[in-house]
């Protein structure tokens, strides 16, 4: 009778160990699925390069803990942060330049090569910083007629003086056939410096007349005198409309005239 209990216990022991190892199989079978291991040998495998890597992992965590705490380190992770907050706000200064910058270091060598000093040429003061100098219109007509050998700094060149003359006599009448420059000025017969002065001011289109002229004069003339070359082109504002009587039409025909030698553009408002 004693034999018979023991063996049912037993039984029921075995049983249990059945339970428990399919129940352990299926945590294993599902332990593989999801490390996605193809058996147990393959899982018990990848456990041991797990703990592996986590020693490993563990080792360079303590390494960069004495690396922190080492001061050249410190030192060094600070100028590098210094140094990328530089490089972003040169990347943002950079976007609001032109596509084609020469860099500050380029042009650093360059000076060097050609033996100059940067430091001299950056401490030297901006042209920019000095005031403009007002030009009248009239300065630079006679600047353009030096340029091409038609103005010697005191007088008009002959050939150019006599196209001039005939432009105002033609346009504005015979009383206007005796301008000249003297020394840089404006002269208009015997108009002493008042009665210039009042003529500019009441007939500002005939003076418009005689300026435009005396360009017309020196863009015909400076392609057969200039040794430099002349100028392509002659823009001209339109005032054609603040002239009286036949004087529009005449410097029409003037421009007309021109325009077969050389490039004439009137710009006119609307």
């Amino acid at each position: 009778m004693g034999h018979l209990v023991r063996l049912e216990s037993i039984k029921r022991r075995l049983s249990q160990v059945k339970e428990e190892n399919t129940t352990i199989k299926e945590r294993l079978n599902h332990i593989m699925v999801h490390a996605g291991a193809g058996d147990s040998k393959e899982l018990v495998e990848r456990v041991a390069m797990t703990e592996k890597l986590e020693s490993a992992i563990n080792q360079m965590k303590e390494k960069v803990r004495e690396l922190r705490n080492n001061p050249e380190y410190v030192k060094a992770s600070g100028m590098l942060i210094e140094s990328e907050k530089k490089m972003r706000l040169l990347e943002v200064e950079r976007e609001s330049l032109p596509d084609e910058v020469m860099s500050s270091y380029q042009l650093e060598v360059d000076l060097q090569s050609m033996g100059i000093d940067p430091t001299a040429v950056q401490n030297q003061e901006d042209p920019d910083d000095e005031p403009e100098i007002e030009i009248s219109p009239l300065e630079r007509i006679l600047e353009a007629a030096q340029q091409t050998s038609q103005f010697d700094g005191i007088e008009i060149h002959e050939r150019t003086q006599k196209m001039w003359l005939k432009i105002c006599a033609h346009v504005l009448g015979e009383r206007f056939g005796k301008v000249s420059i003297k020394n840089s000025t404006l002269v208009i017969g015997s108009l002493g410096d008042a009665q210039m002065k009042m003529w500019k001011r009441t007939r500002p289109s005939e003076y418009q007349v005689v300026l435009s002229g005396l360009a017309l004069a020196i863009q015909v003339i400076g392609t057969s005198v200039s040794k430099r070359g002349a100028f392509s082109t002659i823009i001209i504002s339109d005032f054609s409309k603040t002239l009286t009587g036949s004087q529009p039409k005449r410097l029409e025909s003037v421009f007309a005239s021109a325009s077969q030698k050389t490039n004439v553009i009137i710009c006119r408002a609307g």
